[in-house]
């Protein structure tokens, strides 16, 4: 489990987590992730000691997940596929990074 993972990495090690975006996620990866998903990986956060980093598509949903957490808002747009499995066309898209202030 993804949770039995993160708790046991040492303090010192760092953290970088892409879960599947809120959303667009369920159509990219065969392992959906529920909103109860998104908002355990938040609690798990807010609790541990190891610093991380967390991206995240640019969606409402996400600021409103982790208001408790410093964020660099649309740091980059870059070439994704879009929302449909072998989609001939990518779009652009904003990322939303997220940090403990701890980490800076």
């Amino acid at each position: 489990d993804w949770r039995d993972f993160i708790i046991s990495l040492p303090k010192s090690s760092f953290m970088y987590l892409d879960p599947p975006y809120i959303e667009v996620g369920n159509s990219l990866y065969p392992q959906i992730w529920s909103l109860e998903d998104h908002a355990s990986l938040r609690d798990l956060m807010l609790k541990i000691k190891t610093p991380w980093l967390l991206s995240y598509g640019a969606h409402p949903k996400s600021y409103e997940l982790y208001s408790e957490f410093c964020s660099i808002d649309s740091i980059k747009h870059y070439r994704s596929m879009s929302g449909r499995r072998n989609s001939p066309r990518p779009r652009d898209e904003s990322e939303l990074l997220i940090y403990k202030q701890s980490l800076l």
